[in-house]
């Protein structure tokens, strides 16, 4: 990110992926704890920047008026969610959120959300150009995840919830 932003901008990039390991971070460090930092300055340097995947949970969103697409379906904080709902992201369309669902062993704890943060996300503050909302759980009882029925973020958005066993799901961009 240091370097985009002290480089002219890159007119033509429009889609971006930001690896598992960021910058100035040891591979060492459990992925939970892993931040891509503040992505702000995207905007100014990837100025037609459509597409945005995410590969590390912890980010602060910033505003990014040409996104159309964030995906960060491998896991998001919930202060990471929360910088999505604050940032100005007109353009919208797409949202890929992954988290932990609570078990007696999660693998990565700070990716369990508290109650409240399902709640948030699915009143749609901060979303309304949304058109798709997927949902990516991880853990024992993924597959018995359910959305409450009244979602209000529905009335706009259609929610899909997706097995975190089809990462590739809608794109190889992953495992490139």
């Amino acid at each position: 990110l240091k370097l985009l932003a002290a480089a002219p901008p890159l007119q033509s990039l429009e889609e971006l992926r930001l690896e598992l390991v960021p910058e100035g971070q040891s591979g060492l460090v459990g992925f939970e704890s892993r931040n891509c930092g503040d992505l702000s300055s995207l905007a100014e340097s990837c100025p037609t920047l459509d597409v945005l995947r995410l590969l590390c949970p912890g980010f602060q969103m910033g505003a990014h008026p040409t996104l159309r697409v964030l995906d960060a379906r491998l896991g998001t904080l919930p202060a990471s969610l929360d910088s999505i709902y604050e940032a100005s992201l007109p353009k919208l369309k797409d949202l890929h959120v992954g988290f932990e669902l609570p078990s007696e062993e999660p693998m990565n704890k700070k990716l369990i959300w508290p109650e409240e943060t399902l709640k948030t996300l699915l009143k749609g503050k901060g979303l309304k150009s949304l058109k798709r909302l997927f949902l990516w759980p991880e853990g024992v009882d993924a597959r018995k995840f359910k959305l409450p029925k009244a979602a209000p973020i529905s009335k706009w958005a259609r929610l899909k919830v997706v097995s975190s066993n089809r990462l590739t799901f809608d794109t190889d961009a992953y495992f490139a």
